[in-house]
């Protein structure tokens, strides 16, 4: 897929679900090592940012309901149904609107 089409098509708010992790994903990320640790399949989130050049382009994507975040390539999500994203966005995004526009993916890589 076309990186321009990828970056469009998972935009910043988008509800989406965890549904697979790629074998040695974070290999070279460098990024804050709990959003690695906090990668699950099967969570639901919302994309927070899509951050480019850090060893592979990664989205991070919070989890609201255990109010975690993590770090995923565009090949480990999709896009939730319209019923799922209505029900998410009712729950939490008022609730969580400031941990769900947070840009903390780059860090010490000591923390």
């Amino acid at each position: 897929m076309d990186c321009q089409k990828v970056v469009d098509k998972f935009k910043d708010g988008l509800w989406v679900e965890i549904t697979k992790l790629e074998p040695d994903f974070e290999k070279g990320l460098l990024v804050v090592p709990q959003l690695i640790s906090n990668r699950c399949i099967g969570k639901i989130g919302i994309v927070n940012q899509w951050v480019p050049g850090h060893g592979g382009d990664v989205w991070k994507i919070s989890h609201p309901e255990d109010e975690t975040a993590a770090v995923y390539g565009f090949t480990e999500f999709e896009e939730v149904d319209e019923k799922t994203r209505d029900y998410y966005d009712s729950k939490y995004r008022s609730t969580h609107k400031d941990a769900l526009t947070t840009n903390e993916v780059i860090g010490s890589l000591d923390q």
